[in-house]
């Protein structure tokens, strides 16, 4: 049985650990920007060349942040139990693809209504996953030397 922790598997760690936080927070942001109403019943948006009310979006916004937190949450719990004991690294690289890829979407809808807040959460989640993606593959390269 190793006692030792990698550099890389202490940096997966702390990274699934703070995707984490920032998952928790963007909950908290979607919850209160949906349970306030959103965006301007009457204004409307153009997201991905689509012409919609933006309470629509902002609907759509908020529900996909809630989506990634989700996501990224299993990714962090992969993570964590990857940094632990590498072999059971399994889903951690599947649940970050689909993280990052939500959280490029996500980029784009709070890009397109301008809410900042939401943009800032969705690329601090799209870089902790692309950061989460390249250490986890070095903890996959250190199991298999």
């Amino acid at each position: 049985m190793e006692m030792y922790m990698s550099l890389n598997r202490k940096i997966l760690k702390l990274l699934s650990f703070a995707q984490i936080i920032v998952s928790i927070v963007a909950i908290v942001f979607a919850v209160i920007s949906f349970s306030r109403g959103g965006e301007s019943a009457e204004a409307a948006s153009s997201v991905f060349g689509m012409q919609l009310a933006a309470s629509v979006w902002a609907m759509v916004r908020d529900a996909s942040l809630i989506l990634l937190a989700i996501v990224t949450i299993a990714a962090s719990a992969a993570g964590i139990r990857g940094a632990n004991r590498p072999s059971s690294l399994g889903s951690h690289r599947p649940l970050s693809l689909i993280g990052l890829i939500l959280g490029l979407v996500c980029c784009a809808i709070a890009f397109g209504l301008e809410t900042i807040p939401a943009l800032i959460i969705a690329v601090l989640l799209a870089l902790y996953h692309i950061a989460s993606l390249i250490v986890g593959g070095r903890v996959r390269r250190e199991l298999d030397r």
